[in-house]
């Protein structure tokens, strides 16, 4: 077996871009499951091969739109089973052509090669200092330019007067979630009138007539609309403490993944002590927060997660003997009944 198996990924031209989009994607993802399915191909990488699918720099164009999705999907597949794809995209230079061979001997996992140079696609810090207006001011981003569209805006959030239960909030760490992404590329509804950044940590410099829970100076995380901020406001009841010994960032990141996990296992399940529960995807946020939730809740909990996340689940302290490889098991048996667990219904 070769070290590099390669396959072409082509859009048909001669359907609307949605439907040649989902017709590829799917024609990928057979592909990637049955790669993953077969043994003999245990120490090659398969490189999926497209041809204008994806920007390689500033102002570059996408020829084949059709076939983008593909690089989405085959990144998650990436995340998943390390070292067994490779995403290469070209132009229609024959040098290009020419410098594969070159190129996959790097050991990059996602490639774009133009006019036979290859480029790989690497996070640099931006050191420039964006020009604040005066007085507060929150972040918002140029329709639909995505993250990189994003600027201060002037704000009221510093003058405008508090409710009886409000607590105006100094910004020190914001969580950035996929509404955020959402928001910048103006897929939100009514994204124009939404403010950004959902989850949030800071100190609290001045509170409502009616506040009883949190005081001046109070360190608190929870969660407000615009926390993309230097302030923000919003109600007592979504702020609590902030936790002794964590960081901002820390307290930041915790508010939205632990108030989903809570509301969907308390509030709508009614979990209790002695049930058990199956948290799919439990290496994500929102399914480690679950995990936590559902053991302080007195449950037993089995989960699923790639294997190559195994560790990270293990990592912070879960010993369930439940842990399943995501997307390769089954729930219920011939008789209909879950087979987790054998014996029955284990969630």
């Amino acid at each position: 077996m070769p070290e590099h198996v390669l396959a072409g990924v082509v859009s048909s031209p001669d359907d609307d871009v949605a439907t040649a989009a989902t017709s590829t994607a799917r024609r990928a993802l057979a592909l990637v499951q049955s790669w993953l399915t077969d043994d003999r191909y245990a120490a090659a990488r398969l490189v999926l091969v497209t041809r204008g699918a994806v920007p390689a720099g500033a102002g570059e164009g996408v020829s084949d739109l059709a076939a983008a999705p593909v690089w989405g999907l085959v990144r998650s597949a990436q995340t998943e089973h390390p070292g067994r794809f490779v995403l290469i995209d070209l132009d229609d230079d024959e040098t290009s052509l020419t410098a594969l061979p070159a190129a996959l001997s790097t050991g990059e996992p996602q490639l774009a090669i133009r006019r036979g140079k290859t480029s790989v696609p690497r996070l640099t810090a931006d050191r420039a200092v964006p020009q604040l207006p005066d007085g507060s001011w929150h972040l918002r981003a140029a329709p639909e330019t995505g993250l990189d569209g994003l600027s201060p805006a002037p704000s009221d959030v510093a003058t405008r007067p508090l409710g009886e239960h409000e607590v105006r909030i100094d910004v020190r760490a914001a969580g950035l979630n996929f509404r955020d992404v959402l928001l910048s590329l103006g897929m939100y509804p009514d994204a124009d009138d939404v403010p950004m950044g959902s989850e949030g940590a800071g100190v609290v410099v001045e509170v409502g007539s009616r506040v009883s829970t949190v005081k001046v100076g109070d360190r608190v995380m929870g969660l407000a609309p615009g926390w993309f901020g230097d302030r923000t406001i919003t109600d007592e009841c979504v702020v609590v403490g902030v936790p002794l010994g964590w960081s901002w960032v820390e307290a930041a990141s915790v508010p939205v993944a632990f108030v989903t996990a809570l509301y969907a296992l308390r509030e709508l399940a009614g979990l209790g002590v002695g049930e058990s529960v199956l948290v799919h995807g439990a290496a994500g946020g929102v399914g480690m927060a679950a995990v936590q939730v559902a053991r302080w809740l007195g449950a037993e909990v089995f989960a699923t997660a790639a294997p190559v996340k195994w560790g990270v689940v293990r990592g912070w302290g879960w010993m369930g003997r439940g842990l399943l490889r995501r997307g390769r098991w089954s729930l219920r048996g011939p008789s209909g009944r879950c087979r987790v667990v054998g014996g029955g219904c284990g969630a």
